[in-house]
């Protein structure tokens, strides 16, 4: 017997969460250039930002041409956007209101270095990174560095420091159920034995 599918997520309905998003409104449009290798990753948490965020865009694809994207988003997001990456030495610490949308690149470290390399434009974007980067939540995943974040997790926080009435946890309600989902379903001994304490 085949198990039933949710149709919006396309995971099992045992592990869907799709049903816990409420979405909420945000100032700041979110615009995510997903690596297609995530696209159907089980676990990406791209999809649930997207859901989550009324003013959320999220593209799949390895090359984003800047005049593409200006067709297929809303207008003006793309007029003075900055893109969220940390480090660097142009990187700022913090969001000006004059950015008219925050440019997301989703993927492994591997994945975005090569967004980064196909879409040469994306250098002349203005950089900003996250000032004091909370833990990240994300208990299954092997992290590159203590401040590794999850897309999710990333524009989370650069919404709640930009906008006083942005619920974070409202946000990342459903990709704490599912990671909790996850952790059930792979048992409690495999996941001490491979994740805990990474």
């Amino acid at each position: 017997m085949s198990r039933a599918i949710c149709r919006q997520c396309m995971r099992p309905q045992s592990v869907c969460v799709c049903g816990l998003i409420r979405q909420q409104n945000n100032h700041l449009p979110i615009i995510i250039l997903r690596h297609v290798d995530e696209r159907r990753h089980p676990l990406n948490t791209a999809r649930l930002a997207r859901a989550g965020l009324r003013s959320c865009q999220c593209l799949d694809g390895l090359d984003f041409p800047q005049e593409k994207l200006k067709h297929e988003l809303p207008p003006d997001w793309l007029r003075a956007p900055a893109l969220l990456y940390p480090g660097g030495e142009d990187a700022r610490a913090s969001i000006t209101e004059s950015i008219t949308a925050l440019l997301v690149l989703d993927g492994t470290w591997r994945n975005t270095r090569e967004l980064l390399l196909r879409n040469p434009w994306l250098h002349d974007v203005p950089k900003v990174s996250i000032a004091a980067a909370p833990a990240s939540r994300y208990r299954l995943r092997k992290a590159a560095g203590t401040n590794s974040l999850a897309t999710i997790e990333a524009v989370g926080h650069v919404l709640a420091t930009t906008d006083a009435a942005f619920d974070l946890d409202r946000l990342l309600y459903p990709f704490e159920v599912m990671i909790e989902r996850q952790i059930t379903r792979m048992g409690r001994s495999i996941y001490e034995k491979n994740y805990r304490g990474t």
